[in-house]
């Protein structure tokens, strides 16, 4: 799932994400819901750190780009094998960098995983 700007928008859930669902091996998309976004939380000297922020022009097209996928989905995979066990991760990009913020295992799974 992804959000525009600071991850706040997620994690409160003010931001309906983008959700995307790719093949953990081949990078493939296997399902895609993009919404309509017209806010965004951004960086702010308030106490809370962040503000929101109404788009200039609402964003119709995804929130990540193919290769973003790729990266986020080659470095899901990556931070798994390290630690031989499914991990639920959380990233964030700047600048064209990916980082990874926090891994931690996933500790329920249904039988298809």
């Amino acid at each position: 799932e992804a959000v525009p700007g600071q991850g706040e928008g997620l994690v409160s859930g003010v931001i309906t994400p983008d959700r995307f669902v790719l093949d953990k091996y081949s990078s493939r998309m296997c399902y895609s819901d993009i919404q309509k976004q017209t806010q965004k939380y951004v960086r702010s000297n308030n106490k809370d750190g962040v503000e929101l922020r109404t788009l200039d022009k609402p964003m119709e097209e995804p929130v990540l780009s193919e290769n973003e996928l790729v990266k986020i989905t080659n470095m899901a995979r990556a931070v798994e094998d390290f630690y031989n066990a499914p991990q639920d991760i959380e990233w964030a990009i700047e600048n064209g960098s990916l980082y990874l913020l926090q891994s931690r295992p996933i500790t329920t799974q249904n039988s298809s995983s």
